[in-house]
């Protein structure tokens, strides 16, 4: 058990390192407004809300009120769900004007709610785990990989990683863990002509750019994570 204590403490520090980074960029709602200005969101909701099957004058938000639903959205999802029926958009001069969510939307970030609260729990004890280990090695110091050694598995598992999700396409792998995580006979996927959210997100190239983000976060926090805990370890330098 004693020599598992360093493998099982670089591990836990990713886990950790994941749902650190997710909370430090949920505080900036994942730079959200950074993104529509990049991808131009604006644009698409131009093109796509006026072709809405199912609500109308979308094309009158503005880029701040798209920012105010995104931010409401998570913020929802990240407690359980709750409120997401009570979003409205409204136009420029603040007037409300439709309810934002369908019902197969809501069913929707519903299941995300529940993955993302299951992520939460186990981010949470993956936090445990990781000063655990490491008040253990503090206590009772074991012989630990070098620091370079484990920044390279890593870094190979990060690209190994990339490398069969561009081998295999983002956009299949995006789908198929869909299929995987939610459950049968909840739709998931919305076109564009029939989903605020889904325009307002321009779906799923924003999510490749949170991915982007925090993958890059994540990395630093992991480092960061391994750092501290090599400086904390005596005799461990």
């Amino acid at each position: 058990m004693t020599r598992l204590r360093w493998p099982l403490l670089t591990v836990s520090a990713i886990f950790t390192a994941l749902f650190i980074s997710w909370h430090a960029l949920s505080s900036v709602n994942f730079l959200y407004p950074m993104w529509h200005k990049a991808l131009d969101i604006g644009e698409t909701v131009q093109v796509y809300a006026p072709q809405n099957r199912y609500r109308h004058g979308f094309e009158r938000t503005t880029s701040a009120e798209h920012a105010r639903l995104f931010a409401a959205i998570l913020h929802a999802v990240e407690n359980r769900g709750h409120g997401l029926e009570n979003l409205r958009y409204r136009d420029a001069a603040g007037k409300p004007i439709d309810v934002l969510l369908t019902a197969p939307e809501i069913v929707h970030l519903r299941d995300v709610a529940r993955l993302v609260h299951a992520f939460q729990l186990f981010g949470w004890t993956c936090s445990l785990i990781f000063v655990a280990v490491g008040v253990s090695l503090r206590i009772k110091p074991a012989p630990r990989p070098p620091m370079k050694k484990m920044l390279v598995y890593f870094a190979a598992i990060t690209l190994l990683g990339i490398v069969v999700i561009l081998a295999i396409g983002a956009k299949a792998v995006f789908y198929k863990l869909h299929t995987w995580i939610f459950p049968p006979g909840h739709q998931w996927f919305f076109y564009y002509q029939d989903s605020l959210m889904t325009t307002m997100m321009k779906a799923p190239v924003l999510f490749a750019g949170i991915a982007a983000e925090w993958l890059v976060l994540t990395i630093a926090v992991f480092v960061a994570l391994v750092a501290a805990c090599v400086r904390f370890v005596p005799n461990c330098r």
